[in-house]
């Protein structure tokens, strides 16, 4: 919108001459017809003043409005420190296929979510609880601002999501569920293999009660006794929509579990050679 004003002269001088002025007007409102009345007056208004309204008035054909939920965990009192906003910043969320659940992956945990309940998350897995008390020494390495990715089967029933020494870790995420396994991205997975007693899991559910499972925690060293190596870590991992495949990149390479390899994790992993299950190992470069 542009207002044209004549500018004054003294008497007996030329033309008054025209000045130009660009204004641009920005209205927003619920309602289309408030607009419209508001832009009615400001053009009537001009011309009151003796100025004219150059180019087009542009009125919206529609209002999109746009609702947002804010989903936050209560902090326990007196359990705030100087890591506290770092540890629970959140590096990674997916949605689940079914639309009402979303995954977070914070530094410490992966939280289930339904967007039908923004008081808490349903389920908390712990990742990094066992390293709670090294943080400061992850702070001075700044191991501590690593973005660890996650991912949900395509069906629902698990969560993925990586750690340090390549290894990741795949909880079950159906109602009553105990399943916490730990994998490392290598030509052998099973060397680090850790596994819990689980049930069969039915997927997301509606009844989903507020959990926390927990992974392997021994401080300072993984399921198989080994220190960890915190220059070694599976930020990246992506669950096959469709398919019992994941896949995860770690350092150079890229691992593929593919076809049933979820279900030899329910049960022993010694039977995945007795099974004829596919390890596919890629090499991006040598």
């Amino acid at each position: 919108m542009a207002y044209a004003a004549m500018k004054p002269t003294k008497p007996g001088l030329e033309e008054p001459q025209e000045q130009i002025h660009k204004i641009r007007i920005t209205l927003s409102s619920k309602n289309v017809k408030n607009l419209e009345k508001v832009c009615a007056d400001l053009v009537r208004g001009a011309k009151d003043k003796r100025l004219r309204v150059k180019g087009p008035v542009r009125m919206p054909t529609k209002v999109l409005l746009i609702t947002t939920r804010k989903f936050e965990e209560q902090e326990a009192p007196g359990s705030r420190s100087f890591f506290t906003e770092i540890i629970a910043s959140i590096s990674d969320i997916k949605f689940a296929k079914d639309g009402r659940h979303l995954l977070s992956r914070d530094y410490m945990t992966l939280k289930l979510w339904d967007v039908n309940m923004d008081s808490g998350p349903v389920a908390t897995f712990q990742v990094h609880e066992h390293l709670r008390p090294k943080l400061c020494d992850l702070y001075e390495n700044d191991s501590i601002f690593d973005k660890f990715e996650c991912c949900l089967s395509g069906n629902g029933q698990r969560v993925a999501t990586g750690s340090y020494s390549n290894l990741f870790h795949v909880f079950g995420c159906a109602a009553g569920s105990t399943e916490a396994t730990t994998l490392e991205a290598s030509k052998n997975p099973m060397r680090r293999q850790v596994q819990t007693p689980s049930r069969t899991s039915r997927g997301l559910s509606s009844t989903i009660t507020r959990a926390v499972r927990r992974g392997a925690e021994s401080p300072g060293v993984d399921a198989n006794g080994n220190s960890f190596d915190f220059t070694t870590k599976l930020l990246h991992l992506a669950w096959h929509p469709t398919e019992n495949s994941i896949a995860c990149a770690a350092a150079n390479s890229l691992y593929m579990y593919w076809n049933g390899l979820i279900s030899v994790w329910l049960t022993s992993l010694s039977g995945l050679l007795e099974r004829g299950r596919l390890l596919l190992l890629l090499r991006l470069r040598k």
